[in-house]
């Protein structure tokens, strides 16, 4: 199985659809995401779109305290 990695977008959604083609191209299984995938520290502008795009290719990952700060009622799992 082939994973890519991607961690700390902070909002960067033109990045990450960029990563995303890459991991395409070279077949990648699953998506995972480390930390801030949004960052909550400074404008959201971007925010929704990086959502939609990890929900979009089934992305899997654990959150950063800045993913927190947007959405602090996350049950555990």
């Amino acid at each position: 199985m082939r994973l890519g990695l991607v961690k700390d977008i902070q909002n960067h959604h033109k990045n990450l659809s960029r990563a995303l083609q890459v991991f395409r191209e070279r077949q990648v299984d699953q998506v995972v995401t480390i930390a801030e995938s949004c960052d909550a520290f400074d404008s959201l502008d971007g925010a929704d779109k990086v959502a939609s795009v990890l929900r979009a290719c089934g992305a899997i990952g654990v959150w950063g305290n800045h993913d927190f700060q947007i959405c602090p009622d996350v049950p555990d799992f």
